[in-house]
């Protein structure tokens, strides 16, 4: 994940200029690459030779055809090694997970502000929420707004909200029973958030 993680350092310089705290940046990195397991897993189980039948949606995290060149765009500008990217193939089934994870990363850190969905909160303070703190609420609308980007039928938004939480609650059980319990309100389900 030598890319991901060159990427996240980017981010990081970028978020602490805009003001952000980020004390502990190898934690930060930690947490973020947990919750691309995470996103992964909602996603593929974590298994690149995945096509959705309907979207055409592929690969461990299922990017449509038409977003790739969005997430090589944003990649190219974000990140240091542009010649790494100009290599990433144009099809998702053909990513290694480094390749997966960076275009992850280009497509959801940075993007505008997503007004039909989450007018009130960007990518980036999602992000941050996400790599300084437990919280799975963050994760949450950072999945569902600026990653997922459509609208779930519930069998999508609770497979992503149970893959979540039981993420944690099996590797940091002492986070999870100290975070108050499930999530009863998640903010993607307040109405305010949807067209």
């Amino acid at each position: 994940m030598k890319q991901s993680i060159d990427f996240l350092t980017t981010q990081i310089a970028r978020l602490k200029e805009k003001g952000y705290e980020i004390p502990d940046e190898q934690a930060y990195i930690d947490n973020i690459l947990d919750y691309m397991e995470v996103v992964r897993e909602i996603e593929s189980s974590n298994d690149n030779t995945q096509v959705n039948a309907e979207s055409g949606a592929a690969g461990f995290y299922q990017f449509k055809e038409d977003t790739i060149p969005t997430a090589k765009n944003r990649a190219k500008r974000m990140h240091t090694a542009e010649d790494y990217v100009a290599n990433i193939p144009d099809n998702a089934l053909e990513w290694d997970e480094d390749q997966a994870g960076l275009m992850f990363l280009a497509h959801a850190f940075g993007a505008p502000l997503n007004e039909n969905r989450s007018p009130v909160i960007g990518s980036d303070e999602l992000f941050h929420r996400i790599g300084t703190n437990f919280d799975p609420q963050a994760q949450q609308d950072l999945y569902m707004n600026y990653h997922y980007r459509g609208f779930p039928n519930d069998k999508t938004y609770n497979r992503a909200v149970d893959t979540i939480l039981n993420f944690y609650v099996e590797n940091y059980p002492e986070l999870a029973k100290n975070s108050g319990g499930p999530i009863t309100s998640p903010l993607y389900s307040d109405k305010r958030y949807l067209i």
